[in-house]
């Protein structure tokens, strides 16, 4: 993330650290304009259904209030009112000149601190900060530099000074931020003044990465598509559903091999920075649940079998693999820990001679693997079909081999494998897991094609107030 929201008295440090090492984005930030016309009042709208600004602000806020940087931008927001209402107190004001000085000494810091390679200019260009915004931020500074000198009664104060004073101060203006005390448009209270959510959502989004501002409101779309289809199989995503709906994925994720040992609310906790409330109220899991109602409208029971036939190689024969991994890396950063592919080629090949003269695979795995992981477990690395074996680029090879027989080497993003194939078994029969999980699929196949066929459009612009960039 590029914005650092930090207290104004030291927002000049920072800009002195970023100004050694910044560089600014090759990469094209997206429009935040595109698509069909949107109507005044929304940010978006998919199919004729708008996603009201409202709407858009309550999520924002919701997700991002217990974030860490939701907790910094209302605090910065905060802080500036703070010192606002203390400068209005004692009569102070901060003149253009005195903003102007210390935008000129910040200046030379920076030129000096990089050898004349960048100005103040060029890093509030890489962080995204307008020169009016950091200005407004420089005068607080200013200000709040002056009156913790005076309070402090002497004029070299410390940026811990002026964190110290904010502090005093924000204790003493009784900052309310407990929603059930607040109007239900307002993210904070402080001297009897509101931030609004508006304020918040704007200050926030201002400075976070364009992509990921759209992706909270793709994100939002996506949740009304797939209310819109599920609406129109008759169903409708009610509120004594979310429960329900969240403990069938809990208990899905937490009965999958790959996660064992993970709790489910702890996995989107460190994935997605959520409790489980948050995530509930969260479009993508919304979106989730509509296509967990969705689904077996999709795929009903007298179809079940038909549909399992027909994608049967998803279900099996199923493999069970275990592997040699010969590490390798072609890319510059990783030569000096890693050898070459084509010596990680060279040395698959020596094993695989080895293997071929009668070694033993399970005394290989232990001498030459290098995936800790599965090297004193016999190398094994669990259970492939032939579609998960042929995205794993190995497809052709397994269908072909015997149980107990050798393949390899195989190249991927790893290096090189030598695998095993440990067992082979039939396709499971049809069951209730097998059937849900058809319908998921058939779900999220049906979701892909209605987002892809939309009418679609966005437009952040004027709610952000910056120009078009259609």
């Amino acid at each position: 993330m590029r914005f650092t929201v930090l207290c104004a008295a030291v927002l000049p440090l920072i800009l002195i650290g970023l100004s050694a090492s910044a560089t600014p984005s090759q990469t094209q930030e997206p429009a935040l304009v595109s698509g069909v016309p949107v109507p005044a009042g929304a940010v978006a709208v998919i199919n004729d259904q708008t996603i009201p600004i409202p709407r858009f602000v309550d999520a924002v806020h919701r997700r991002y209030a217990s974030h860490t940087t939701g907790v910094e931008t209302l605090n910065a927001l905060l802080q500036e009112r703070i010192i606002r209402h203390n400068m209005k107190e004692r009569g102070l004001s901060i003149s253009d000149d005195d903003v102007a000085k210390r935008y000129d000494a910040l200046d030379r810091r920076i030129r000096e601190a990089t050898q004349g390679k960048k100005t103040i200019d060029t890093v509030l260009e890489e962080q995204g900060l307008s020169k009016d915004e950091f200005l407004a931020k420089l005068r607080m500074e200013t200000a709040l530099h002056r009156m913790t000198a005076k309070d402090f009664g002497r004029e070299d104060v410390l940026p811990a000074d002026e964190v110290q004073w904010l502090r005093s101060k924000t204790l003493q203006a009784k900052v309310e931020r407990d929603a059930s005390k607040l109007p239900k448009d307002a993210a904070a209270r402080v001297y009897g003044e509101f931030i609004t959510k508006t304020d918040f959502v704007k200050t926030l989004l201002a400075h976070l990465p364009k992509k990921e501002v759209l992706q909270i409101v793709q994100s939002m779309m996506q949740e009304e598509l797939a209310q819109q289809m599920l609406e129109s199989q008759g169903g409708h995503l009610e509120p004594s559903d979310i429960d329900r709906v969240y403990d069938t994925m809990k208990t899905r994720f937490e009965s999958d091999p790959r996660f064992q040992g993970l709790s489910f609310p702890d996995f989107i906790r460190e994935r997605e920075g959520m409790g489980p409330e948050t995530h509930k109220a969260s479009a993508g899991f919304r979106r989730e649940a509509c296509l967990n109602l969705l689904a077996p409208k999709l795929v009903p029971d007298k179809t079940a079998a038909t549909v399992y036939e027909r994608e049967k190689e998803y279900y099996g024969p199923v493999y069970e693999l275990a592997h040699i991994l010969i590490r390798g890396s072609d890319r510059a950063k990783d030569r000096r820990l890693l050898r070459s592919m084509a010596d990680a080629k060279k040395e698959a090949d020596k094993i695989m001679k080895r293997l071929r003269k009668g070694e033993s695979f399970k005394d290989a795995v232990k001498l030459y693997s290098e995936d800790s992981r599965t090297k004193f477990k016999g190398g094994v690395i669990g259970s492939y079909t032939p579609k998960t074996a042929r995205e794993a680029g190995f497809g052709d090879e397994v269908s072909k081999a015997e149980v107990g027989a050798v393949f390899g080497p195989i190249r991927d993003g790893l290096g090189y494998h030598i695998y095993k194939l440990v067992s082979k078994k039939p396709a499971p029969p049809l069951d209730e897991k097998i059937v849900a999980d058809l319908r998921l699929r058939a779900a999220h196949r049906a979701f892909a094609e209605a987002w892809r066929d939309a009418k679609k459009g966005i437009d952040l612009h004027s709610f952000l107030g910056t120009e078009s960039s259609k």
